[in-house]
């Protein structure tokens, strides 16, 4: 994912998807159809287990995003379906995220081990309580979570991801629709 062929990544616009920088800086990458599919049916896999944890009665999941965030990409708050989508009997209702890697850059300590070392980080999330009787106190809640991690939550509960301070950062995404 971190050598393959990008494209920037695209958001939803009541005219249709387009590119946003402003919105979403990111680049959706291609990969292999079998690894896509591979990928997707571990998702897939999870599907029981978010059926109980979302009290929700799930169809299949949409063929997965590959994503990679260099430094200073982000997403701005958002959810993955409107208010209007959210009504219909047939969407998104439960987002999936699975995080690959993150470079992060950790300084050698000493003079003998000059130079930078590059690890695996956490991946990062924030997330928006939007309802009436949040405070600016309890409205954000950051989430950081290891490469390997899947993180799943409703589709339409606003989340940001954080501007990228190493990269990349590489996630796959995918949607759970309703059953």
């Amino acid at each position: 994912m971190q050598a393959a062929d990008g494209r920037p990544a695209d958001v939803c616009a009541p005219t249709g998807l387009r590119v946003d920088p402003h919105i979403r800086r990111t680049s959706r990458v291609q990969v292999p159809q079998a690894l896509s599919e591979n990928v997707r049916l571990c998702f897939e896999g999870l599907h029981d287990r978010l059926e109980e944890r979302f009290g929700l009665r799930l169809s299949g999941c949409e063929a997965p995003q590959f994503l990679r965030y260099e430094r200073g990409d982000r997403f701005v708050p958002h959810a993955d379906v409107s208010e209007t989508q959210a009504r219909r009997p047939v969407g998104r209702r439960v987002t999936a995220v699975l995080h690959v890697a993150q470079a992060a850059a950790v300084r050698d300590r000493g003079p003998a081990h000059e130079g930078t070392e590059v690890t695996a980080a956490h991946g990062n999330l924030t997330f928006f309580d939007t309802s009436p009787t949040t405070t600016w106190q309890t409205c954000r809640k950051k989430i950081s979570f290891p490469p390997g991690s899947v993180i799943a939550f409703p589709a339409d509960l606003v989340h940001e991801v954080p501007p990228v301070r190493v990269g990349p950062r590489l996630t796959v995404v995918t949607w759970f629709w309703n059953g």
